[in-house]
């Protein structure tokens, strides 16, 4: 396989980032992985490297896009083909990444991104994650928002699971959404012409800690989301 980097953006995720790097490496033992700390007051940071991951330092918690973008920097200037993203909690499965790395392999597509809503596979890959009835109204207010502005199919608007070949990471590593970015990275995308795929993946429950999400802040989320991707659309975007 070509040269892999596995990014993992994290913030307060010291009792999970240990599993979830040891899991990444023996899943994927020829990739380098990397965790992006967010600025946490934990040791995800000293637990990370414990278990062999390079770790990126941010001066303060700076949001989830800017970790994420300071991840495709790192490895667009150290000339990686292909990026993997997972979170840092411990919900995806790393067993996953090959299966979302293979369609970059054969050139079928510029990001793939693994979804939890497309039929599994299997009665055993079926996920153990159930999402509140706000995150269900936003995932199904976004999947069809998507789909008739995109004009193809979406059904999971806010998968944190991604893969890239060097075309995207040089596209986002310019510019990337600052907050709760994955719809509006969506739109951004689609207008700069790259391929997207979705594949069916899991979800599983939190290894440790606990989401900062609340009721209350998924329904700013929502409405903060909802207009970002409007006015994306009308942005211009550099092919």
């Amino acid at each position: 396989m070509d040269k892999v980097l596995v990014i993992i953006p994290a913030y307060n995720e010291k009792k999970s980032i240990g599993g979830v790097v040891r899991d990444v490496k023996t899943s994927l033992p020829e990739a380098d992985v990397l965790v992006i700390n967010d600025g946490s007051t934990d040791d995800t940071s000293g637990e990370a490297r414990q278990y062999g991951a390079m770790v990126l330092e941010l001066p303060c918690n700076m949001g989830l896009g800017v970790a994420v973008q300071s991840g495709l920097i790192f490895a667009q200037d150290r000339g990686y083909r292909f990026v993997a993203r997972m979170d840092g909690d411990g919900q995806h499965r790393p067993t996953e990444l090959r299966s979302l790395l293979a369609p970059l392999e054969k050139g079928e597509a510029d990001m793939v991104v693994g979804s939890r809503f497309l039929k599994a596979v299997s009665v055993s890959e079926l996920n153990e994650y159930k999402p509140s009835l706000a995150r269900r109204i936003g995932i199904g207010l976004f999947s069809g928002l998507l789909s008739f502005l995109l004009g193809t199919r979406v059904t999971d608007p806010n998968s944190g699971l991604h893969a890239m070949n060097h075309k995207s990471i040089s596209f986002f590593a310019k510019e990337y959404p600052p907050d709760y970015p994955e719809v509006e990275v969506r739109v951004m995308a689609h207008k700069a012409g790259l391929v997207i795929r979705e594949i069916p993946s899991t979800m599983l429950h939190r290894t440790g800690g606990a989401s900062s999400i609340t009721s209350l802040k998924s329904v700013y989320i929502v409405l903060e989301m909802l207009t970002s991707t409007i006015v994306g659309m009308f942005r211009r975007t550099e092919r």
